[in-house]
């Protein structure tokens, strides 16, 4: 599902999107790795 030039701070941006399911996906519902809050 990533992109071969995709990293992970870029996923976290792309989560700002729905960082509710994605963060909670990856079990990272924290403030810390989510751009978001809930």
């Amino acid at each position: 599902m990533i992109s071969s030039g995709e990293t992970f701070g870029q996923r976290l941006q792309l989560a700002d999107n729905g960082c509710n399911a994605w963060c909670h996906q990856q079990g990272l519902g924290t403030a810390l790795m989510c751009p978001c809050r809930t």
